[in-house]
């Protein structure tokens, strides 16, 4: 990698290494309270070449994505 230049595959090593740890701390946490039975469902949805213009959940007028709509809705949606 050069200094200053981020290349798609660098952004997303440096995703999945942050949705890793993220995921084994949730994981060491559910372990050390024994009250919690359920595991957390976890869905990551990265499109390669799908802008977020593009889908109705995110304000697109004649675009029908009910599926993705559905999980924006029951899920967590990030807006940045």
């Amino acid at each position: 990698m050069m200094t200053g230049t981020l290349t798609r595959r660098d952004i997303l090593r440096a995703s999945l290494t942050t949705m890793a740890a993220g995921l084994v701390s949730q994981s060491a946490r559910t372990r050390a309270n024994n009250s919690t039975k359920q595991r957390p469902n976890l869905v990551v949805f990265m499109p390669d070449q799908l802008r977020a213009e593009s889908i109705a959940c995110y304000g697109h007028p004649l675009v029908q994505t009910p599926n993705i709509d559905r999980l924006a809705r029951e899920g967590t949606r990030f807006d940045h």
